[in-house]
This record gives structure tokens, sequence and C-alpha cells, in this order.
């Protein structure tokens, strides 16, 4: 940064002490200097390759096209050239009218702009520019002349040959364009991030084909309309400014199966259950997810390939899930026996005579038990006995149980009574067979049974008309209304008595008479009906009667429908027929004539400020009883109105007056004041003067007295538009050498005039270039800058050469360099009117190079985990650039960094290369093992505590503790300890493993995290069990020893493999690593 900070003060100097040795005034040097602001212009030029107006990510920007900057007038105010990202920026620049010029670039042709547009000659539009506003408006995209080739390498899921939107690009794949029938390779190109590539600047009129030069092995070319199956596109004939685009290349990943994993990964059935399995396949984009499902004994559980089970007998089987490219998960069944959980027995209650016979109903729960005997047991056999088929035979009278139980010991209950044979009636009588009752009586009917040894005494009472008297089963009975009615009682055997009933009523006095309302408040003309409540509500007569005292106020009828006849107050008399009274008072008024609609006139005002008048209301019917009404404006400010509608105009605006009747009717007023003419008295008009150069151009700005002026509108004539023209809005171009006059003219003939001056404009340097721009030289080298101006035309080319520091780089009057010693310097080139241009200065000493390099060590030998650095020496030791390089042919084996600091991943071989500046190279040969043995993690347990304290750790060779006496750690006494260990085994076999351990005290193994042996010799628990497991699976077992009392203290860990299913034997050393 501060690099480029003292450029720019070298910059400034220069530039000002050109100005000042020119002699010439700086205004003549074609710019206006205006005062720094906060607005910024900034866009980028690009190549619109696709000529979309969008910039996609294959569109780069192009660099050194130079933008220029004009004011209002047209004079340049800044210059710049696009960066390598094809962007331009104008900073610190004043609020106000701007216009940019651009030097369109050559091989390029316009084809899609911002809204900011560009004339043919690199014109924009002029715009204006705020404060703190960064414009990007001015973007432009170009096509080259040249012809091109674009499109996308994409994964063509669907194999159809075509994008579509979700398919998406694919980076990094190699293609060239190749001249037809020829091996020759005129470009090549890459896809980038999202699969596009570009061949650009095709030399024109000859046939090109495009070709894939390198396509990963995963992916397949699925054939379309460009390229055929081998990545070989069609013929192109290219002819200048031709674009072919789309020229897409489909490409079909073929993604293998990593992993499968299945859920669950263990089934403990039941016989007849059934179920699917659910299976992950990893990726989850793989190509080909087909799995194929075995059961290792279908006789236990059977599976389909779409992974449904069925659970077939007891046992225990593996089920296997394979996919196509060999990946495989696997479930360990155990289907086990249907126990029941619940029986049942219909009739739950028997009920029976003696000699009845039948048979018990068992339901077993669930359904799929597999054992369903039950066995049959009667508490008391001499009252009813049970065989073990469920069949029953009622024995004698009496009450016992039947007991059925299930194999597993679930039970169910009978509950059993035996009772004599029924003795049916011969006759029943019924007392007393006349029942002569009033409402509300109650009683009880008696039933006498003949022979007098009847037991089934099971006579039902029924009523005839049960409004008039019910009567229960008990025989209770209650007489409920009068009238006449008849009980019968019937035997189960048909046996029948009767009992006439009448029943008589009471009578209920009335005891208040409720009328509502109890006040009428009504219009002539109303009409009602009054509601009558009688209390009680049971009183036996609630007939009324109606009368007014008033007829000719109010009459009402039998029924208590009413009538306001005239104005008066009066009393309504509700009489029932024991005299009891109520009363209604009575009020009709006369009724009131509302407001029916409101009309105002004049209905619209359009005013002046300062009239005055008033509005004139009409109300209807005329004979309305209440015809006030209120005024009120919605703007008083605008105009006013008084209660009497008076109005006076006020301001200049719009507003509404409205009226309301006392009833809410209103009527509305719009209101338009206007203000009184005011006519235009001068016309300044700014600049006064104008004295350009012929294509010029810029806007007049008129100011109208007075401020207040009606009608502000001008018109502006150019007295010679040879010379000068103007259009409406005042904007004036220069169009030829010449004195002339703009008049402008107001609309009532008031005018303002500008005297101009139109001068032709002398040609300044634009631009100079100087070439190279950077010198990067050794101590002695020579030279000569080559300097271009522009434009060709300019009136003075000369320029002045400056080397910042000639002891490192002098620089005659004609461009001739000489390299003099070793730094950095810069030349500088001004032309006349102080345009400069830079070349950067790098000279250096004559390089010495590296011949050889030598590593040490030159082997690494290492563990997993292991780190270290490599130490480099360089020959010959005076060698200038002793920067090496470190790469690994396999990081994931060994790392290596920038410094030579290494790092052991992974088991395996690999290299690492060290590379000088100049190519020389070194290789370290890499060896990277597993550890062998297991880590140890040692625990005290205070008894007094009550839990485990991390004493140390350390590691061994194997699983097997046989420690007795001795401690284990110097930290630990001989008892109350915990021993863990934890290390991998690689599966050497596909097949069952049996784990099985010996140990005093406690013990427990875990394969990952699973535990699958858990021992305690008091409580117990398993010494052994099973895994199925797959050749080449990694396992990490963790085993826990538990020591309580020395002298005793052993732990040791068997397995039996596939190759030894048998014997169980210790995993061997050799076999056990610590990663």
């Amino acid at each position: 940064m501060k690099k480029y900070k003292i450029i720019n003060i070298i910059l400034v100097v220069v530039t000002v002490l050109s100005i000042l040795t020119s002699g010439v005034p700086a205004m003549a040097q074609g710019k206006v200097n205006r005062a720094a602001g906060t607005a910024t212009i900034s866009a980028i030029l690009f190549e619109d390759l696709n000529s979309d107006g969008k910039q996609d990510p294959n569109e780069s920007g192009i660099e050194g096209i130079t933008m220029r900057l004009l004011d209002d007038s047209g004079t340049e105010i800044k210059k710049t050239v696009t960066d390598k990202a094809g962007r331009y920026t104008f900073d610190e620049l004043a609020s106000g009218m701007y216009q940019l010029k651009i030097d369109y670039p050559l091989g390029y042709v316009k084809v899609t702009s911002g809204p900011l547009p560009f004339s043919s000659e690199g014109f924009s539009s002029h715009f204006d520019l705020d404060d703190d506003e960064t414009y990007t408006g001015g973007w432009i995209g170009f096509n080259s002349t040249d012809p091109s080739i674009t499109g996308t390498v994409f994964n063509d899921e669907n194999k159809s040959g075509i994008k579509d939107t979700s398919e998406k690009g694919i980076a990094g794949i190699d293609l060239g364009l190749y001249l037809i029938g020829s091996s020759t390779l005129v470009q090549t190109t890459k896809s980038d991030a999202n699969g596009n590539y570009s061949f650009t600047k095709i030399t024109p009129d000859k046939s090109y084909e495009v070709k894939a030069l390198s396509i990963p092995s995963k992916y397949e070319v699925i054939e379309n309309n460009n390229f055929d199956k081998n990545g070989k596109s069609i013929q192109f004939d290219l002819k200048t400014q031709d674009k072919k685009t789309n020229v897409n290349l489909a490409l079909y990943e073929n993604i293998p199966v990593t992993d499968i994993s299945v859920e669950p990964k263990e089934l403990i059935q039941f016989v007849g259950d059934t179920g699917k399995l659910k299976v992950t396949i990893t990726p989850n984009n793989a190509t080909d997810k087909e799995v194929t499902y075995a059961s290792l004994d279908p006789s236990v559980m059977t599976v389909d390939q779409d992974g449904n089970w069925e659970a077939k007998a007891v046992g225990n089987t593996i089920i296997t899930v394979t996919t196509k490219n060999g990946k495989t998960a696997y479930v360990r069944v155990t289907v086990k026996e249907i126990l029941a959980d619940g029986i049942s027995v219909e009739p739950k209650i028997l009920d029976q005579y003696v000699g009845d016979t039948g048979k018990l109903k068992v339901t077993i729960t669930p359904d799929n038990t597999t054992n369903k005997n039950v066995s049959y047991m009667s508490v008391d056999p001499s009252i009813l006995t049970i065989d073990q088929e469920g069949n029953w035979v009622a024995k004698s009278p009496g009450n016992t149980m039947v007991l059925v139980t299930t194999s597993n010991g679930k039970m169910a209950v009978v509950q059993v009574i035996v009772r004599e044979k029924p003795v049916l009636p011969d006759k029943i009588v019924v007392e007393p067979k006349v029942l002569d009752q009033f409402v509300g009586d109650t009683g009880k009917l008696k039933v006498t049974y003949q022979p007098s040894n009847t037991n089934v005494k099971d006579a039902t009472f029924t009523s005839v008309n049960p409004e008039i008297m019910t009567v229960d089963q008990e025989g209770n009975w209650e007489a409920k209304s009068p009238g006449v009615t008849v009980i019968i009682v019937l035997t189960s055997n048909n046996k029948m008595a009767t009992v006439s009933v009448t029943v008589r009523e009471k009578d209920i006095p009335v005891e208040k008479v409720k009328v509502e309302p109890s006040i009428l408040d009504q219009y002539v003309g109303d009409t009602g009906t009054l509601n009558v409540t009688i209390t009680p509500a049971n009183a036996t007569n609630k007939n009324v009667t109606f009368t007014s005292a008033n007829p000719e106020i109010m009459t009402v009828d039998a029924s208590g429908n009413w009538v306001a006849k005239a104005v008066g107050r009066t009393e309504i008399t509700v009489t029932a027929s024991n005299g009891v009274t109520g009363t209604v008072q009575v009020i009709v008024r006369e009724r009131e004539i509302p407001v029916e609609d409101i009309k105002v006139e004049p209905s619209i005002l359009d005013q002046y400020v300062g009239d005055t008048g008033t509005l004139n209301v009409t109300i209807t019917p005329a004979n309305a009883t209440n015809k006030n009404v209120t005024f009120s404006s919605l703007n008083p400010e605008i105009m006013t109105v008084d209660a009497s509608g008076n109005w006076v105009a006020k301001a200049v605006g719009s507003t509404t007056i409205i009226v309301t009747t006392s009833s809410g009717k209103t009527a509305v007023v719009q209101v338009t004041v206007r203000e009184r003419e005011v006519p235009v008295t001068s016309i300044k008009v700014e600049p006064s003067v104008l004295d350009q150069y012929v294509g010029d151009k810029g806007t007049l700005k008129v100011t109208i007295t007075p401020n207040n002026a009606t009608n502000k509108n001008v018109t502006f004539t150019s007295a010679n538009p040879e010379i000068m023209t103007v259009d409406a809005s005042g904007n004036w171009v220069a169009k030829a050498v010449g004195r002339t006059e703009i008049t402008v003219t107001a609309s009532n003939g008031v005018t303002g005039t500008v005297q101009v001056i139109v001068r032709e404009r002398e040609i300044p340097v634009e631009d100079i270039k100087v070439e190279p721009s950077i010198l990067d030289q050794y101590v002695g080298d020579t030279g000569t800058l080559n300097v271009t101006i522009t434009p060709a035309n300019a009136t003075n080319k000369n320029v002045t050469f400056s080397s910042l520091n000639p002891e490192i780089m002098t620089v005659d009057a004609s461009g001739n360099w000489v390299a003099k010693a070793v730094g950095t310097t810069t030349i500088i080139v001004t032309t006349s009117n102080g345009k400069n241009a830079l070349v950067q200065v790098t000279v250096r000493e004559r390089e010495v190079p590296v011949t050889s390099i030598k590593v040490e060590p030159s082997v690494l030998d290492q563990y997993v985990g292991d780190k270290g650095t490599l130490k480099v020496t360089i020959t010959p030791d005076n060698a200038t650039n002793k920067n090496v390089t470190f790469t690994s042919a396999n990081p994931e084996i060994m790392t290596v960094d920038a410094l030579g600091n290494w790092e052991a991943k992974a088991v395996g071989k690999t290299k690492i290369t060290v590379t000088a500046s100049n190519g020389m190279t070194a290789i370290v040969e890499v060896t990277v093992r597993k550890r062998e043995g297991v880590g140890v993690t040692f625990y005290d347990f205070p008894k007094y505590l009550g839990y485990f304290i991390e004493k140390g750790t350390g590691t061994a060779k194997n699983f097997d503790d046989d420690y007795n006496s001795v401690p284990p750690h110097p930290d630990l006494g001989p008892d109350y300890y915990k021993v863990k260990k934890v290390g991998y085994v690689t599966v050497k076999d596909t097949g069952l493993y049996t784990f099985s351990i010996e140990v005093d005290d406690n013990g427990a193994v875990y394969l990952d995290d699973e535990k699958i042996i858990d021992r305690d010799n008091i409580t117990g628990g398993t010494l052994s069990n099973f895994r199925y497991l797959r050749a080449g699976q990694t396992i990490r077992i963790t085993t826990e020893h538990f020591n309580k009392e020395a002298p005793v203290s052993y732990f040791h860990l068997r397995w039996q493999t596939p190759s030894n299913p048998y014997s169980p034997k210790a995993i061997p050393d050799s076999e056990i690593t610590m990663e």
C-alpha cells in the first residue's frame, strides 16, 4: 500500500511540474477540476458470450478499455482503464450531471448494455448523480468478432442427452478444439465449477470439432445432438461472429455403493410375527441400489426380495442383505415361543337348573399363542362337574366356580349357580282388582301365586295407558292424569290378572297472573300480543279475560291482541277464572316524521381565493318533524362554512363540505379553490455567456421571477442553429465556429438572452502507453522503451523519460535504458500536456542454480500418529533461490506441510517429493504401519467413595491380565481396581465369531459400542457371546477387568473363528493394533 502511495505522490508532482514547465494554462489541458464529493460511478465491461445481459461465471471482464468521464458540458473530467476484472471506477465525485465516453475495443462488438445507453460513437446519455450514490448502470456486454463455441459439461441423470434444470454441471473436464481432418490441437479448455466451457477467438472460415480429452472412468458419455458416444462433437463450419452455444456434453456418473446399513440390526420376534427390513444405501445417490435378501435358516425366519420377513419357528438365524457390488449388512434373528397373555371364557356366569348340560367356549390371546391347551377344574364337583373338553353337567343346587388355566398359568373363572327345577303357577290373583284414585296418588299391587309351592314368581306389570297410571315391575303404581285404563299382570307361562283403573283430577286454584310486557309505550297504529303466565303451572283452570279501561286509546281482544288507537294513557286488566288479576300500563304517542332526503345547491364550488357565498338546503319530505342541519368543512384552511351555510374560499386546494340532518342524512359539496393568475415579470438565464469548443454540450438554467408566477413554461430559440442548437429543455450543442445568440421566451412574451461564442478545439494527447510496462532484468542488460500516443493525430507528441533512481537504471531522452545495479525503481514517461505512463523496474543479480538436493532421512518407516520434520540440504550453498516445495503422493497416508513437517495418517506406502525452484527433486520413501498392542487405563476404587478414579494409562501386548497379588500400576494396590483395555482387530474371514472370558471377579467385553459380555461372579451373567463379522471389517474391542481382592487376579479373552469354531484361543498379538 505504501508503494502505491509513493507512486501516486510522484505522479501528482510530475503532473504539476509538467504543467508549470509547459507554459500552457491549466484549463487548456481539456479538463475541468471539480471539488471532491461522495458519489461513485463503477461498472464492468465483459464478454457476454450468450448475449443475455448478465455476466455469467464463464464470462470474463475485458481489461484495458479506456473510459472517460465528462461533465454536463461534454468536457473531460477524468479518464481510467478497466482492470483485469473489466471494472472501471470514478470515485470522490460531486453531485451533478455527467456523461461517459468509451473507446470501443478492437475485435469486439457491443451486444448488451445497462440502463445507461451508449451511442455508436461511444457517448452515453447524460445522467444525474446524487451525493453518496454509487451508479452502476454503465455496464456493457461485448461479443468478440471472432467465432466461439460454448457449452456445459453436465451430469445427465436421466440419460436424455438434454440438460434439465436440476442437472448440475461437472467441473474439471478437459476439452480440445481440433481442425477437421487434422490431429492438430487448436485450443484446450477445462470446464469450470458450473461445468461451463468456452473456445473463443477462433480463426474464422474453417471447420472444427470439439473432443473430450479426459473423462474420469466413473463417467459414461451420453450421445446427443452435439457429441457422439466417444465424446467427439459434430462439425462446426465457423464464419466471422459465429457463436455456437449450448454445445453441451452429457455425461452419466456411475456412483458405486460404498456402504449399506439395515434396520433393525437385531430381530427378537415370536413365531408368526411379520415385518419389513429398512435398508439405507450410502451414498444416497448411488447408481444401483438393488439388494438381495437371504436367510441362513428359512425354517426359522423367511425373507423375500422386498425385505418382508416372517418368523416361522423357534430358533436363531442370520439374514444377509447384499448389494450388487458385494456390500453386505447382517440382521441377527431370534424367534421365541408365543405365550398366552390372556384367557377369556364364555359364559362367565352359569345360572342353571339341576340336570342342565353345556360346554364352555375359551378364547386365548394373542390369537397366535404357540400352546393353546387349557385345563378345566370344578371347585365343587357335587354341584357341577366339567371334563377336559369343557363339557359341564349341573348336579345339585348350590354355588361353585369353574377354573380354566393355560399351560403358562393364565386363569379365567366361571361363577356357577345351580337351582332346582321350576314350579310354574296355575293361577294368579291381584289385589285390589279396582283402583279409583286422584292424580298424584301412589300405591302397590299384591300378587298371590297358586299353587302355594310355586317357585317361579316372575309376573310382569303393564299399564295399558301409562299417561293415566304408571306401574313398575314391583307393582308400584302412580296416578298421572285423569282417565280410565287397565293394568295387566302376566307370568312367564301366560297366567294373567287385570286391575281396572280410574284417575280423577284434583282442583288446583290460580295463585298469580303475570302479563308481559307490563308496560306498553307505543305509537298510534302499533299492534301486538300480550303474553300471560299462570302460577302454579298445574292450575286446574288457566283461562283468562282481557279488558281495556279505555278502548278509544287501546283495544284488546280475548286472545290478548292489542291495537294502539289514539294518543293517551289507559290500563289493560287480565283476570283469571278465580278473580286473580294482572295489569298492563299503556301509553300511546303520535308517530314522528323523519327526514328522507337532503339536497344542497350548488353541489360543486369552483372558486378563487377570497370568494364568498351561501349554500341552499332542501329537506324531503317538506313536513319532516326536525329540519335542522349542520355544516362542516373537511379542510377549513381551504374553505370555511358557518352554521347558516355561509362559505369563504381561504386557500388553494380541494376539500369537501358535508351537510348533515339530525337523523344522520348527509349531502356533500365538492370544493376546488384556485389562485388568481400571477404573470412572469423577468427571466434570468445561466450562463448568460457560452464560450465553448465545437462539440461541447450542456444545459441552460432558467430562473423565473416572481417565483409564484402561474405559468413558468419557456421556449428556447437559437439565432443561428448552424453555430449552436438548443432544444425545448435548454440542452445546447456547439456545432461550428462563430457567434450567435439564444433567446429564452416566457408565455407572456418576457425574454432572456445568452451570448454564444464557439471556437475550434485543440487535439490534446489523451493517453500514453509504454512497452514493456514491466522490466525484470539482470545487471548490465540494455534496451529501448516503445511509446504509443493516443490519438495518433495529437498536436504535440513529445515525451520526456525520467528514472526515479538512475543508480539502479538509467534512461536517456530517446528511451534507451541500462540496468546498473540490483534494486527496484520506476521510469516515468510524460507528455507535453502531463499525461504519464510508468515502467516498473526490477534489476537482479545473475542467478546461481540449484544442482542437487539432499533430504534426511531419505526413508521414513513410522507408525500411525508419528510426526517429524525433514531436513533439506541445497547444493551449491550459494544457490540464488533455495526455496523448496514438499509434496506427498498420498496425503491420506502421510501429510507434509510447506516447512517439511510430516504426520503419519494411515497405514500404507507413499512418497514425499522435495522440489527446488528450478525443478531439481529428491524423494523420501514412506511406510506407515499400525502400532501393535492395546491402550490401557487404570482405575482405583476407594470403598469409602464408592466410584472409580483414573490413576494412569499405558500400553500392553494383548487383552489378558494375570496380576494376582502384584498391583497393575504404581498408584494402585493389589485389590479393588479396574483395568480397561482398548484395541483394534481386522477380521480375516466372514462368519460367526464367539467371544468368551475367564475372570476371577467381574469382567465385560464391548465390540465397538455394544456390550456383548457382562459377568459378575456374585450376580452372574454371560461368559460368552457371538457376533457375525465380515472379512476386512475392523472392530474396536474394549475389555474391563474388575478385581476385588488379592491374591487371585486374572482376565483372559478368547475367541472362536470360522476357521477354528470349536477351540477357544487368544487373539494373536500380531493382529491387535492401537488404531
